[in-house]
């Protein structure tokens, strides 16, 4: 067996990796979106700001919106579609993984470590720009 990946769009906003394992496709997408911060957060991160040189206080104002990665991790789409037993879950599902593709295992954690990075790159929006 094979893992073949192709890289189909990796940005800021939107990121596309299609896995072919065990002749399955495994799709994984992330997508970056803005949620609405609460109130309470917003009230329990209030500061206040520097002294104006009036002798005015001011106070930071907070974003409304903060943003965030959807995506479903990449371990969880493999086990979901490689794996007899939907029951197997959590630890005994790696296990299980690992016993049915043991030359195969280390590239799949891989490929899951990259797509983890791939969100945490997209979250501090370290792609260039005008790569899309």
């Amino acid at each position: 067996m094979s893992i073949n990946v192709k890289i189909d769009l990796v940005s800021n906003n939107e990121s596309t990796i299609i896995f072919d394992v065990d002749d399955k496709i495994i799709l994984w997408h992330a997508i970056a979106t803005f949620v609405d911060v609460p109130e309470d957060v917003k009230k329990q991160a209030a500061a206040k700001g520097p002294k104006l040189p009036n002798g005015d206080e001011t106070e930071y104002q907070w974003n409304a919106q903060a943003r965030t990665i959807e995506a479903v991790p990449l371990i969880d789409l493999i086990i979901k579609e490689l794996l007899d037993d939907q029951a197997v879950v959590g630890d005994q599902a790696i296990l299980a993984l690992k016993n049915k593709y043991p030359q195969e295992y280390n590239e799949m954690i891989s490929l899951c470590q990259y797509t983890n990075q791939i969100i945490d790159n997209m979250q501090e929006e370290k792609y260039a720009k005008n790569q899309s």
